[in-house]
């Protein structure tokens, strides 16, 4: 998982670091959270815009300097318009500020000094809310029925003429469609290696120049083209 952190006070994006790493590690043994913090509204912007993978949430002060681009509530309005998936938690020492928050949705609000059991409670939401998305299922209408297929269980898919092969553990599930089309309905954890194939990147268990091996052995060709998205991919969840 990755979170964002955004305050002008660099003592407290310290100690949120501190205390939501704490936090997460508590929560599960079995994934990592990674942790970026900006002090500016356009740094966090920027690092998202530019990024290969995006943030799971962006923890965000709603005040965060002066002038109109460091306000919190419209950077999150802006980030949110084009990456509608992401989740946005507020926190802000105001409570008279929180009466536009609405409009973007957040997951939840913090009020400063944020207390240290309202931050567990809030990021205990955040992690169940965020593995609930990655557990979802999607509904697939199939050359032979309609299929309900787990998120979690795709391997790849493979795209053969006006077909495309969804691999889920020992089942291929055959549909007209296109790969592209297929890959941003699964969303940013399907990642493009080769023209004809979209992995799943919680299933990967090594990459090399040429190919990328999965945990049941499956190797899959990486292009020339896509060789660099993929390695880049990779080493931002580092």
């Amino acid at each position: 998982m990755k979170i964002l952190i955004c305050d002008d006070n660099q003592t407290i994006l310290d100690d949120l670091k501190k205390k939501i790493t704490k936090i997460f590690s508590s929560l599960s043994k079995d994934n990592t959270v990674i942790i970026d913090t900006f002090c500016d509204a356009n740094g966090l912007y920027d690092y998202i815009y530019d990024s290969k993978i995006l943030p799971d949430a962006i923890i965000m002060d709603i005040f965060l300097g002066e002038g109109k681009e460091n306000n919190g509530i419209d950077v999150a309005k802006k980030i949110k318009k084009e990456y509608k998936d992401i989740n946005i938690i507020f926190c802000t020492g105001n409570k008279n500020a929180i009466e536009d928050v609405f409009e973007v949705d957040p997951l939840s609000v913090l009020f400063k000094p944020i207390e240290n059991k309202k931050l567990a409670d809030v990021m205990e939401k955040l992690y169940y809310h965020i593995m609930d998305a990655k557990n979802r299922c999607v509904t697939i209408k199939a050359v032979k029925g309609i299929h309900r297929l787990k998120m979690s269980e795709i391997k790849y898919l493979e795209s053969q003429g006006r077909y495309v092969k969804i691999h889920i553990k020992d089942e291929e599930i055959v549909t007209i469609n296109k790969l592209e089309n297929l890959k941003n309905m699964f969303g940013k954890d399907f990642l493009q290696c080769h023209k004809s194939f979209v992995v799943n990147y919680n299933m990967i268990k090594k990459y090399e120049e040429t190919k990328i091996t999965l945990f049941d052995g499956t190797k899959i060709q990486v292009s020339r083209y896509y060789k660099k998205g993929i390695k880049d991919n990779l080493l931002n969840r580092i």
